[in-house]
C-alpha cells in the first residue's frame, strides 16, 4: 500500500507479531503536534487498513494517538499498545492507547506524569514493559517499568545512570 504521500520523506517504523503488521508513518512536526499515519494488517500484510491518524486531511475521522506518537508494541491477534507525551501541551503525562480488536476500538489511559516514554515492550495484552527517562530537573536516568493491567498502571522496577536518557 501506498503509506504516505507527497515529497516529504517520512520516519517510519513496523512492528509484527504472527500475523499481524503495524506500520507508525510520521510526516513532520511543527508547534507541537506531529503528522503521522498508523496502518495495521492483520494477515501478513495481504490487506492493510488505516486505523490512527493525526494531521492528516484524508483521514480527519480517524481516531488519534495524541499531538505525537512514541513508541508502540504490538501484541498479535489485533492487539497493539501505542504511547504518546507531549511536554509543549502542558500536561506532561504519558499517553497509553490500546486496542484488541485491530483497532476499531481504543481504550485510553494516562498511567505516568513527567516521564517520556522511550521504548516499549508487551508479551501479552496484560504485561509489558516500559522505558522512560527520568523526570526534568533530576539527574540523567533510565527507568524501567513493569504493567500487569494493560498499562493502566505502572511499577518501577529499575532506575539505571548507565542508560543516560535525559528528557527532552
Amino acid at each position: 500500500p501506498r503509506l504516505y504521500r507527497g515529497g516529504e520523506r517520512p520516519s517510519s517504523e513496523l512492528g509484527c507479531r504472527g500475523r499481524a503488521v503495524w506500520a507508525l508513518v510520521r510526516r513532520g512536526v511543527a508547534a507541537g503536534s506531529e503528522g503521522y499515519d498508523v496502518f495495521r494488517s492483520l494477515d501478513g500484510g495481504r490487506t492493510w487498513r488505516a486505523v490512527l491518524a493525526n494531521l492528516d486531511p484524508l483521514r480527519p475521522r480517524l481516531p488519534r494517538i495524541a499531538a505525537q506518537a512514541g513508541p508502540f508494541a504490538v501484541l498479535g491477534e489485533g492487539g497493539a499498545v501505542f504511547l504518546s507525551w507531549c511536554p509543549a501541551c502542558g500536561w506532561g503525562a504519558i499517553l497509553l492507547v490500546a486496542t484488541g480488536d485491530g483497532g476499531r476500538s481504543w481504550r485510553r489511559s494516562t498511567p505516568l506524569r513527567g516521564y517520556a516514554p522511550v521504548a516499549a515492550a508487551f508479551v501479552d495484552a496484560r504485561h509489558g514493559w516500559l522505558l522512560t527517562t527520568s523526570r526534568p530537573g533530576s539527574a540523567p536516568s533510565g527507568l524501567l517499568w513493569s504493567t500487569v493491567d494493560g498499562g493502566r498502571r505502572f511499577r518501577l522496577v529499575l532506575r539505571s545512570p548507565a542508560l543516560g536518557l535525559s528528557p527532552p
